[in-house]
């Protein structure tokens, strides 16, 4: 267990934007725990990275309470931490809006919100712990006309039917500590 680097948690690391950012805080010398459904490509994430004294992986639904918590622990034991949480993890459906259906919905509520929520609860409830701090930032989103109807812009209302929203940036510090 190494407790001298910030460690990072990031659902959805398999590929794209939660593979990419796990390279960027490879980079600057972070641990990672990361996290996809897919266990092969997880496993060739990991590979491709490198770091493999500074990476453990979680493969699993990130919608099922237990995966989040599964990461936390596994920070824990092997990095002594959680310091920053990636909430990467998404899914949006590829069809109109008005074609979706219940069960759609269910998939979206069940990735894209519990996972979140519960993964966040938990990471967080460790970094209280700890005396840590938790920074949640949105990113800015464009709505184009082509757009404007599809499932991921009207169930996120990142961006529903708005050309498009401000930057938006939180920071909690917990127990009153500043963040840095």
């Amino acid at each position: 267990m190494t407790t001298d680097k910030n460690t990072v948690l990031i659902t959805g690391a398999s590929s794209g934007i939660g593979f990419d950012a796990a390279r960027g805080f490879l980079e600057k010398g972070a641990n990672v725990v990361l996290n996809a459904r897919n266990r092969e490509m997880l496993a060739a994430a990991v590979e491709a990275l490198g770091h493999e004294n500074r990476i453990a992986f979680v493969p699993g639904d990130i919608g099922d309470k237990e995966t989040g918590k599964r990461m936390v622990s596994v920070a824990v034991d092997r990095f002594g931490r959680v310091d920053v949480l990636v909430n990467n993890a998404g899914i949006f459906g590829l069809k109109p809006f008005l074609d979706n259906t219940e069960d759609d919905l269910d998939r979206y509520i069940h990735i894209n919100l519990k996972g979140t929520y519960f993964v966040t609860q938990t990471a967080v409830r460790q970094m209280k712990q700890q005396g840590g701090c938790a920074t949640n930032e949105t990113t800015r989103w464009r709505c184009d006309r082509q757009y404007r109807y599809r499932t991921d812009y009207a169930f996120n209302g990142r961006a529903a039917c708005e050309r498009r929203t401000d930057h938006e940036r939180r920071r909690a510090c917990l127990d009153h500590q500043s963040c840095q």
